[in-house]
């Protein structure tokens, strides 16, 4: 089981110190004065509290005693949006203001003093005692002269009298909300610098450690690219990485010059945003039995639409964006903890300690939405909490790993067992063949007598191979004296209307055509007979025989009628009823009836595949062969006709050797599915074209798998 107490105390030291950074005592002003007179310590203090506020106005210290001007006191830090003017009109966000703050300090003091100042909405200048000591962008009445900027600086100023008089002026025209809305900090020069600096190195390290996690999750998944979760969480880090660099101390500024304000605030936005649909995807990876497919869809369609408007409308625009955040987040929040709760209880691989990550995740997230909208004085702690939840991924990696250790040398000690015990095997095994090469060297000597005798017997073996393969080359001039010739074809189709596609495997063939004119009717026939070679060719003798005696004799010319007639002529032939033999043959048969103007066609097994205007069809034949003891000595099979027009139609009638023919890059058949497209691709050229193709196609298919011919191959087309 996990161990569990050393994590949750981690999580709740590091929220605990990462919660208390930056929440110093705070001093209230009260009538826009600040009174430190009796502050001890050299702690910077937050200027948060009431200040004098002029909208409309850029006043300067003199401007500050006038009677006439409209004053008020507003809380800070927080934006002027929500605020009304001495009308009781709600205050827009385009506009000026300035504030003014009073402080009161000890009268020993006057050692030099330091401001840290972070952002305001969206530019402003900093006066003390009348002086300028710092600047955000450009500040203006004029939107078309105004320049926004978020820049944390600090600035240091010396201490000439009791009282400080602070006055910022502020310009909005490129945000949504405007005004102070960050915290001033106020306090000795080396307090200042020293906050700066524990700010700074803070981001620094939770940039570093974030951006480290991130790339080593994407070698991960450069070595092992079918675990997609090291590539989400890697996507997730950097999207931290770029929010750590775009808030707190706005890192990214300072290492790129110049950088526009609006690709500052829209990376700080998307730094958001892609976490919103990466977080619930890593989950989804890990647990997806516990996970719901649609909510996922959901949340990639409706957050990359946030993405997609920010990379693409204006600054103030992009502002509103996390109004659509505010509502989505704690929905996938509510999901994201539902579903590791879920996987939790259901013990599945460190679930727990991903829930107790996900929730400080989720708390760290409420938080920066929260201090965005000004609902809470806080600092963004969405990266610290992204930082906790990659320990606890860190601390299931090495507990894995650690697993994946023992394992290793339990194996270690398991394989030293069986070396031990494989050295005492082979001297066993040595003395065994010592034993036995001695009785091989015997039987070397039977060996090379039987040798000589062999040699003999090969030579006579040599003398029966040439008498029989000089027989089976007989046999196949037999063969090619009993297929059709192709005069009759030509007769009929011309010389470029038809082809005949024939190459055996062996000296003779197991497939085998007919064609033959009985009136006015052409009747053509593609056959496969069982096995190749010899058998197939005496196989083949018998279908021509009977089709001969068929057609010519009984003067049956009907497709279906045929192929009952051939099946019990084959049944009879092998006298398959008693002799316990299977052999037959799968068949196509046409009857071109020039008469009626149609084409009959019926097959057992076999197909016909006609392409009529660009539109292929394939006709199936019956799943009945001909000849098997299996079907009944008397069969049917089914007539189809084709009718016959004017418009030209291409005919292809083939068996099963060529598309399965072995061969291409997977070293696989070519499939009859393939070889029917390859038909229809070249239909539209020459017949004579048409047989060179097949011919070259074949070989190259061939060639590539280093394959040799594996079946008898038979193809004939014809056009009418």
């Amino acid at each position: 089981m996990y161990c569990y107490k050393p994590i949750v105390s981690c999580v709740v030291f590091i929220l605990s110190l990462f919660f208390s950074i930056d929440l110093t005592a705070q001093n209230t002003s009260n009538a826009a004065i600040l009174d430190l007179r009796n502050t001890e310590g050299d702690e910077p203090v937050n200027l948060d509290g009431d200040w004098e506020f002029y909208w409309g106005q850029l006043l300067y210290e003199e401007d500050l005693s006038k009677k006439e001007l409209q004053r008020q006191l507003v809380a800070i830090p927080s934006p002027w949006n929500g605020l009304t003017d001495h009308h009781q009109k709600p205050l827009p966000s385009f506009g000026v203001a300035t504030y003014h703050l009073n402080v009161l300090l000890p009268a020993d003091r006057r050692e030099q003093l330091a401001l840290k100042l972070r952002t305001a909405g969206t530019a402003y200048r900093f006066y003390v005692n009348g002086d300028e000591v710092a600047s955000n962008g450009r500040v203006s009445k004029n939107a078309e002269e105004a320049v926004p900027e978020y820049r944390a600086q600090t600035v240091t100023f010396p201490v000439t009298s009791d009282t400080l008089s602070l006055l910022v002026h502020v310009s909005n025209y490129h945000h949504r909300k405007g005004g102070l809305w960050q915290t001033i900090q106020l306090g000795t020069e080396a307090a200042i610098q020293r906050e700066r600096e524990l700010a700074t190195w803070r981001d620094i390290f939770l940039l570093g450690s974030i951006f480290i996690v991130g790339l080593y999750h994407l070698i991960l998944f450069y070595y092992r690219r079918k675990v997609l979760a090291n590539l989400v969480f890697s996507i997730t880090a950097f999207a931290l990485c770029v929010r750590v660099l775009t808030i707190g101390e706005y890192l990214l500024p300072s290492f790129i010059s110049g950088l526009p304000w609006d690709w500052l605030l829209k990376l700080q936005y998307l730094a958001f945003e892609v976490p919103l649909i990466t977080v619930p995807l890593f989950i989804r990876v890990l647990y997806k039995e516990f996970t719901w497919k649609y909510f996922q869809v959901g949340v990639n369609v409706v957050v990359g639409g946030l993405i997609v408007f920010t990379l693409f409308a204006s600054t103030y625009a992009v502002s509103h964006v996390m109004m659509g955040i505010t509502f989505l987040l704690p929905i996938i929040c509510a999901y994201c903890i539902g579903t590791l709760l879920y996987a939790a209880l259901n013990r599945q691989k460190a679930a727990l300690v991903f829930l107790l990550g996900a929730l400080t995740l989720v708390v760290t997230s409420v938080n920066d939405l929260l201090l965005n909208e000004n609902l809470i004085q806080s600092v963004n702690l969405f990266s610290v909490g992204f930082f906790i939840f990659i320990f606890s991924q860190a601390f299931v990696l090495a507990r894995n790993f650690s697993i994946a250790f023992i394992q290793n040398e339990e194996l270690n000690n398991e394989l030293d067992e069986i070396n031990q015990n494989l050295e005492k095997t082979v001297m066993e095994r040595t003395v065994s063949l010592q034993e036995a090469v001695e009785e091989l060297n015997s039987q070397n000597v039977r060996i090379a007598d039987q040798n000589e005798e062999l040699i003999q017997q090969g030579e006579q073996l040599k003398k029966v191979n040439d008498e029989m393969t000089s027989s089976i080359h007989y046999a196949k001039q037999i063969q090619k004296a009993l297929l059709p010739s192709q005069q009759l074809l030509k007769k009929h189709f011309g010389e470029e209307g038809f082809f005949v596609f024939y190459q055996p495997r062996n000296i003779v063939s197991g497939d085998f055509y007919f064609v033959e004119e009985v009136d006015d009717k052409l009747i053509i026939v593609a056959s496969d007979c069982t096995g190749h070679g010899v058998p197939g060719a005496f196989m083949s003798f018998i279908g021509i025989q009977s089709l001969t005696e068929i057609i010519l004799k009984d003067n049956i010319t009907s497709p279906e009628l045929i192929l009952e007639e051939l099946h019990e002529h084959v049944y009879n032939s092998l006298r398959q009823s008693t002799s316990g033999n299977q052999d037959g043959m799968e068949i196509a048969i046409v009857c071109i009836d020039y008469k009626k103007r149609e084409l009959q066609y019926a097959g057992a097994k076999n197909p016909i595949f006609l392409l009529r205007e660009g539109q292929a069809e394939l006709i199936k034949g019956d799943k009945t062969p001909i000849g098997g003891d299996i079907y009944k000595k008397r069969v049917a099979y089914t007539l189809h006709t084709i009718p016959l027009g004017d418009e030209q139609i291409t005919f292809y009638l083939y068996t099963d050797g060529y598309p399965d023919q072995f061969g291409g890059k997977n070293n696989k058949k070519f499939m009859a599915k393939n070889f029917r497209r390859f038909l229809t691709l070249m239909h539209k050229d020459t017949m004579k074209e048409q047989k060179r193709i097949l011919g070259d196609n074949l070989k190259s298919w061939m060639s590539h798998g280093n394959e040799k011919q594996t079946d008898d191959i038979l193809v004939i087309g014809f056009k009418l």
